[in-house]
């Protein structure tokens, strides 16, 4: 092709920023060797090059750094002709400030010491390749490594392991209640905690060290090349904790969080999945021992959590066959001794193990979530026995309903049928709240009991004295009932700290117009001691244990 030929086809190519074309020369350096003259350029040539008018230039003199690769491309076709296609780091056409990108590059021999090349900007292409491949391996929402990026890092940690024995470390993270923030405050002040949780983590940690979001509020850690397998993992995830837990201010409102974490360490290499399944038993103790707190893995946690596993699946079987069963407590009126009401407990008749109390599946039913049906069974059931009880007129019905429950948004519903169901006046049914069992969002909780007790619904608090927020809940709740522990009955007699303080309950309760109950009375002295303490109804097995609906129905006739 002759030059003249040449030029009107790159001409008619038009001058596109990101297409260069060139027509070099062979001619020789003046130091033994060859460089190559611009016999043309279009504008999108001389732009990358940050020059002026090319033609009559060595390309020596004007490529960009990094250009090598070029030159001795085309020496080579010198030698050889035919065709040399390769990528160079030229300045991007798309960002005036010359930031670097890439440029493919393709040059022929066409004809006698002459070469077309043509160069194209693939930068934008590049970016995007780049940004896709970032997406595919970072969270969206925070930037933090993903699940696949996360296991990527995990893998080659196991093969570091394998060769130099230093520790690492999974350690599982859940945001105390993130759920119900999120809820209430809605996803975008949700999102906007979990970027601010993201920061504090990593920040928190190494470089070296990856924060991973998996979804939600799940976050985990990989800790490589520790000192320990013992106290370097735990004060990391400490310092984690820490980090996280506190204040945080969204929409205007203050909103105060915790963290759960459970930490696994090994000096071998073992698969991703199953780190993450022991970090996990380890997580869902923190969150049984109270939660914003650390566990670390232990082989009986394996074993504890298998046991869980196994009762919740035969739970689940007996809810469906019917082995389930409410027993009922007697609660009786100090100072007539009458029987003014009765504490719904549910039992298991186990096929092989006999009568299962709550402590033998309750842990199993909250961990499975099969809180919600057992605690919806034994609502229903109870309410028909007592309304079906003869001689049962007037008798009150207490019935325990877990954190779980106060916060699922059926609850009302779950009353409202039961009440139907039965019949039963809702004046006689008092629902009793744990204070121990902290509610992972006050405000919700306080909302739906408000809702039930717009009921005709009256609530009690149990174990009052023993939590941290006897006061506040019995500010926010609505309340009508506390319950003395029968941690401080079981030492009136012998222990004056704890007898001041149940007869202070008793002073507040009934300041505050409430019913004051003692719980736990096991024998005569008990029933002395909180009888003097002018305490409203007493209950416990020197009064009358659990018994089943016909023997408390009997019970009642026989009264």
């Amino acid at each position: 092709m002759e030059l003249e030929d040449w030029s009107a086809l790159a001409e008619g190519l038009g001058d596109n920023p990101g297409e260069g074309v060139v027509l070099l020369r062979a001619v020789p350096d003046g130091s033994g060797g060859t460089d190559f003259l611009h016999e043309y350029a279009n504008g999108a040539t001389e732009r990358v090059m940050r020059q002026g008018p090319l033609a009559g230039v060595p390309l020596s003199a004007v490529l960009p750094t990094g250009s090598g690769p070029l030159l001795a491309a085309l020496r080579q076709l010198q030698l050889t002709g035919g065709r040399w296609e390769g990528e160079l780091p030229w300045p991007s056409s798309a960002d005036p400030s010359g930031s670097p990108g890439t440029w493919a590059v393709v040059c022929v021999a066409v004809g006698r010491e002459r070469y077309a090349c043509q160069y194209r900007d693939v930068s934008p292409q590049r970016e995007a390749l780049r940004a896709l491949a970032h997406d595919a391996l970072h969270d969206a929402l925070t930037g933090l490594a993903n699940r696949r990026l996360f296991e990527e890092r995990v893998g080659r940690a196991r093969a570091r392991l394998a060769r130099h024995r230093a520790p690492l470390a999974l350690v599982l993270c859940d945001l105390d209640g993130f759920k119900e923030v999120n809820d209430r405050l809605g996803h975008a002040a949700g999102d906007a905690l979990l970027q601010e949780v993201s920061r504090r983590m990593e920040a928190a940690l190494r470089p070296e060290d990856t924060v991973a979001r998996f979804g939600g509020d799940e976050f985990v850690l990989l800790l490589e090349d520790l000192p320990d397998t013992v106290v370097a993992p735990v004060r990391a995830a400490e310092r984690v904790r820490a980090a996280v837990g506190g204040e945080y201010v969204l929409e205007g409102r203050a909103v105060h969080l915790t963290l759960s974490l459970g930490v696994v360490t090994t000096s071998s290499p073992l698969p991703a999945e199953e780190l993450l399944r022991m970090a996990d038993t380890a997580l869902y103790e923190a969150k049984r021992r109270g939660r914003d707190r650390t566990e670390v893995f232990s082989p009986r946690l394996r074993e504890h959590a298998s046991l869980r596993a196994d009762v919740a699946d035969e739970l689940r079987r007996a809810l469906a066959h019917g082995e389930l069963v409410v027993h009922y407590q007697p609660k009786t009126e100090l100072a007539t001794g009458r029987i003014a009401g009765v504490e719904a407990l549910v039992r298991w008749e186990h096929p092989q193990r006999g009568l299962l109390l709550p402590e033998d599946f309750l842990e199993a039913a909250l961990d499975s979530g099969l809180i919600l049906p057992l605690g919806a069974f034994v609502l229903d059931r109870a309410c028909r026995d007592v309304q079906g009880w003869r001689g049962g007129e007037g008798v009150r019905l207490q019935v325990n309903t877990s954190a779980e429950e106060v916060l699922h948004p059926g609850l009302v519903g779950a009353v409202s049928s039961a009440l139907s169901g039965s019949g039963l006046d809702p004046g006689r049914l008092e629902l009793e709240v744990t204070e121990t069992r902290a509610f992972a969002d006050v405000d919700a909780a306080a909302h739906q009991l408000d809702q039930v007790a717009a009921l005709g619904v009256t609530f009690a608090l149990d174990d009052f004295g023993t939590g941290a927020s006897s006061l506040a809940w019995l500010q926010r709740f609505p309340v009508s009932c506390v319950k003395i522990d029968q941690s401080f009955v079981r030492h009136l007699a012998t222990s004056s700290t704890d007898a001041a303080i149940a007869a202070a309950v008793v002073t507040l309760g009934h300041a505050l117009g409430l019913q004051v109950v003692a719980e736990g009375i096991e024998d005569a002295r008990q029933l002395e001691l909180v009888t003097a303490l002018d305490v409203d109804l007493g209950q416990g097995f020197y009064l009358g244990r659990p018994a089943s609906s016909a023997e408390t129905e009997a019970l009642l006739l026989a009264r």
